[in-house]
This record gives C-alpha cells, sequence and structure tokens, in this order.
C-alpha cells in the first residue's frame, strides 16, 4: 500500500514539474528532471526493501553448563541484498557475516566450535556454539543491514555459562567469640559460624540451618553469631548450597558441642545359679538430660544377641530382670535428646547346678539331700554334661565292684589252701614240710595236730609208729593226717602251751615215709631218722 501510494505521489509531483518548467530554457529542464529522478528512484528503492525485511524469531536468553550445547535462533524473511551478522559483545567481535563464520578474527579453538546452521531456502541464520566454556558467557546480537547503512538488531540473547563451585564448596567454619578456651566448646561459649564458597556461577545461594531450623540466609556468604546451651550438645548446624550449575544442593555441617553421656551398671559383676533371676539397674548422665536406655543383653559362649523376651525391662528402661542360664554379658545404652549416646558392660557368669550336685555326690558318696529338680530349666543340659556324669558313674561302679572281687578272691584263696584248724603246712622249700604250731598262727589250742603231705606215688602212706587218720577235709591226691601226744611242762623243746593238754608241736615229716618211731610226751629223743625237729 504504502509502495503504490508512494508512486502516485511522485507521478503527481513529476507531472506538475513537467508542467511549471514549460517556460523554463532548454538545459535547465533537463537538470531538474534528472535530480528529480534520482530522488524518486532512490526513494521507491527504500520504501521496497523496508517494507519486504521482518523478523519472524529472534534469539532467547539460555542458560548451560560447562561442556554443553547452545543454540540461539534468527529466523529473517526477504534478506535479498541484505547482510546478515552475528556480534558478541563480551569479545567485541563480528562472529559470523553472512553464514560462514569470521575466520579472518576468531582463534582457531574459537572457530571450531561456532557455525550458523538451519535451513538456508528459509533465511535461518541461527548461532550454534559448541562445547560452551565459561568465556563464551556474554549478550549475543543477530543484525543485519545495507552496505551503505547502519546495522540493524533483530534480537538480542544472554548467554549465562553454569560454572560449579569448587569441590570442597560450602565451607563451614566456628569461631570463638567469648567462652572456655580449649581443645572444644563447651556450654555458654558465644561463637561465630561461617558459610561460604568459591569459583561458582553465577553465586550460589548459603542457608545456615540448626537441625531443621531456619537461622540465617539465603545469601552469597552467611555470618551468623550464637550462644551455645545445653539443649546444642548433639545438634547439627548445616550450611546448604543451591546454584543451577547443580543438580542437586551440597552442604556442610558442624557439631560444636559434642559431649558424650556415661552409664553405670550395678552390679558390674556377678554370679547367680543356672535358673535363677538375677536384677540389673543402669545409671546415665549427660548434657542435658538422659533421654533413653536401652538394653542389649548376649550370649559369651556364642557371642548371639538374646531376643528381647528374654529379659524384662521396668522403671523407663533403666532396671532389668532376666533368667539366668548361660554366662552373659549385659550392654547399656544411654542417649541424650539430640541422639549422642554412651554405654557401658557388666557380666554374669552362670553356675551350673546339676553337674554342682552330681560332683559332690561322687566325692562324699552320699545321696544328696536336696530333692531332684524337675524345673524346665533342667532339661537345658548339654549332652556332653550328662554323658559326663555317666561315664564317672560308671567308672566309679566299676571300681567298687573291682574293689569287691580282689577281695573275695583273696579270701576264697586263703580258705582253699589253708586246713581247717590246727598247726597248718607250708612249703619248706626242701624235701621236708613244716607243720606249725596253732598257737604261732595265732588260733585257739586244739588238742590234736595234723599234717596234710603230698600221696606218694608208691602207694599209700604208712606209719609205723604214729596212728595216723585221714583228715575229712583232704582233697583228691592229698592226705590229712594227725597225732596227738602230752607236752610235759620241763620239756624244753615244748612248745607254748598248757600242761596236760596235747600240744601239737611243728615237726618235718618227710613226703615218702612217715616210719619212724615217734616219743610221746615223756621226753624222749626223736630218732634221728625221722630227719624232723621239734622247734
Amino acid at each position: 500500500m504504502i509502495f503504490y501510494m508512494g508512486k502516485f505521489y511522485m507521478y503527481s509531483a513529476l507531472a506538475r514539474f513537467a508542467g511549471f518548467h514549460k517556460m523554463a530554457p532548454k538545459h535547465g529542464r533537463i537538470i531538474l528532471a534528472s535530480v528529480f529522478l534520482w530522488l524518486f528512484l532512490s526513494w521507491m528503492n527504500c520504501q521496497t526493501v523496508v517494507a519486504q525485511l521482518t523478523v519472524d524469531e529472534g534469539p532467547q536468553d539460555a542458560q548451560v553448563r560447562i561442556s554443553q550445547e547452545v543454540t540461539f535462533v534468527c529466523d529473517l524473511r526477504n534478506v535479498e541484498g541484505y547482510e546478515v551478522f552475528w556480534f558478541h559483545q563480551q569479545r567485541n567481535m563480528y562472529l559470523t557475516i553472512g553464514r560462514p563464520v569470521n575466520a579472518d578474527l576468531m582463534p582457531a579453538e574459537l572457530r571450531d566450535r561456532m557455525s550458523v546452521v538451519g535451513r538456508a531456502d528459509q533465511e535461518e541464520f541461527s548461532l550454534r556454539i559448541e562445547n560452551v566454556q565459561g568465556a563464551d558467557g556474554g549478550d549475543y546480537f543477530c543484525q543485519y543491514g545495507l552496505p551503505s547503512e547502519m546495522v540493524k538488531n533483530a534480537g538480542i540473547a544472554v548467554l549465562t555459562v553454569l560454572i560449579p563451585p569448587s569441590l570442597e564448596s560450602p565451607y563451614c567454619q566456628v569461631d570463638l567469640i567469648s567462652g572456655t578456651r580449649g581443645d572444644r566448646f563447651e556450654v555458654g561459649d558465644e561463637v561465630n559460624f561461617y558459610c561460604y564458597q568459591t569459583d561458582g556461577n553465577p553465586p550460589p545461594d548459603l542457608t545456615l540451618l540448626r537441625g531443621y531450623n531456619h537461622l540465617a540466609g539465603p545469601s552469597r556468604t552467611v555470618t551468623h553469631r550464637y550462644l551455645l546451651t545445653g539443649d546444642d550438645n548433639g545438634v547439627t548446624f548445616t550450611c546448604i548450597m543451591t546454584t543451577p550449575a547443580l543438580d542437586e544442593p551440597l552442604n556442610c555441617s558442624v557439631m560444636p558441642l559434642r559431649i558424650l553421656p556415661n552409664a553405670t551398671i550395678l552390679p558390674a559383676l556377678s554370679t547367680a545359679d543356672e535358673g535363677d533371676q538375677a536384677s540389673f539397674e543402669c545409671y546415665g548422665e549427660g548434657e542435658p538430660i538422659i533421654a533413653n536406655y536401652r538394653w542389649r543383653v548376649a550370649s559369651v559362649d556364642t557371642g548371639g544377641i538374646l531376643p528381647a523376651d528374654r529379659y524384662s525391662v521396668f522403671e523407663n528402661g533403666r532396671s532389668m530382670e532376666i533368667t539366668v542360664m548361660e554366662n552373659l554379658e549385659l550392654i547399656c545404652i544411654v542417649s541424650v535428646p539430640s541422639g549422642l549416646y554412651g554405654n557401658t558392660t557388666a557380666r554374669v557368669e552362670v553356675v551350673n547346678r546339676e553337674q554342682t550336685m552330681s560332683v559332690s555326690w561322687l566325692l562324699t558318696d552320699k545321696p544328696s539331700k536336696e530333692p531332684p529338680c524337675t524345673c524346665p530349666q533342667n532339661e537345658q543340659l548339654s549332652s556332653v554334661s550328662v554323658a559326663l556324669i555317666v561315664v564317672v558313674l560308671v567308672l566309679a561302679v566299676a571300681v567298687i565292684v573291682l574293689i569287691i572281687l580282689l577281695v573275695w578272691q583273696r579270701k576264697h584263696y586263703r580258705k582253699s589252701t589253708s586246713p581247717p584248724a590246727g598247726p597248718r603246712m607250708t612249703r619248706a622249700g626242701h624235701e621236708y614240710d613244716d607243720v606249725q604250731d596253732a598257737a604261732e598262727q595265732g588260733q585257739e589250742m586244739q588238742d590234736s595236730a595234723y599234717a596234710a603231705v603230698q600221696e606218694d606215688g608208691d602207694g599209700p602212706i604208712t606209719s609205723e609208729y604214729l596212728e595216723l587218720q585221714d583228715s575229712p577235709t583232704c582233697k583228691e591226691s592229698l592226705e590229712y593226717a594227725y597225732a596227738s601226744y602230752p607236752e610235759r611242762k620241763n620239756d624244753p623243746t615244748a612248745s607254748r602251751g598248757k600242761i596236760g593238754k596235747a600240744v601239737p608241736h611243728p615237726v618235718k615229716i618227710k613226703k615218702q615215709s612217715l616210719r619212724v618211731p615217734m616219743q610221746d610226751a615223756s621226753g624222749y629223743e626223736l630218732p634221728s631218722k625221722l630227719a624232723a625237729t621239734i622247734k
């Protein structure tokens, strides 16, 4: 519309100008006509170009992280005859002229990362930057213009390169303002909390928390003054850092007060019979208070933790009671409101009642006065203990039986090898046998004596002088004979005995024969043939 109206007014002006100059000189009319024609053509050309150039889409601001990629859009229409440029203000450099990059001005590192993309037939002049670096941030202009005119802006975009803070960020620090000077902070100290970071772009926001409660921030740095109390014991102070350069917030924390509670179990060491009940008390001390008591019971033998139903806890957890069945280790854990805790241990040594009773019975050989225990705890005796008791009992019985057999055998042997009464004959070690006086054996005096002789192989034993009688207790191959004779009181060869009684004298009787005369109690000498002497 503007184009056609401009032509209409121009033609009207030329017509009036031609009519006005009919009366002018011929050469003057020619010069004026040329000037008006030039002005008209210039105006027509300018009006035609401006009317046709439009910007369909300009660049938009962007935020990218290091090493990522970004594209700024510049979509134009009817740009024929115009030049299109991309300009970076921070570098003060034209990056592209038309579609090619400005290779003469750009360093190779930058030239390799930048390019103009988009469909040329659609007149798209979008700028792409690959492997974005920190120096790429800033303002980017999409411009166009004629060679003889000033360039115009089709759009401006700001590139923000997101640089994460240093790996050590954020930093937390606590400094003492006033109070106790020592290796650690104490209740009543006044301190300063500091929180800061380095190298982040844009600078991150920092926020200080006490537990989950807000204290200070968000800001680029945090400085907060604070008075420590007992309630701060074990409480964590946290500085949280947030930035678009990171996917998740980072944080640092400090615990200015860390005073562990103390615990004590009474009794610390105890001994209990198997199956008995044992009671224990736990005492705790902490800042500001002890908020919780907990018990754990472990078997010393197996190391396993006993289930909670094996013991009972009373008085807010301070007291516990347990049935002792094995050696135990008791652990009492005390904690303050913040969760700081301390613990202590105690030992319980069990006495096995069943084994004690068994050993006592073996030593005293007396039955126990206590009634047999039928409590269910005795059923838990180990098979090893039962087997040991059985073995001890069997060995004891075997020893007793062996002693009885030895004593009986010895007595039986003496009876079988000894005569029933009177002097007893023993082997003399030569061809004669000893007939010993019963008095020498500590036996009662007898009215007769006997001798046991081995039967001769040639025939029965005979006696020429003695009247011998067989003993009613002789065994096979043995004959027992005995003779009675009086003893004279003055007989020097007589044995100790009473006068008037036949006192047996020990004599040696030859096995082969008893054909010897023997004196009576008158004191005659025995013939030497007898080969026996009265002792």
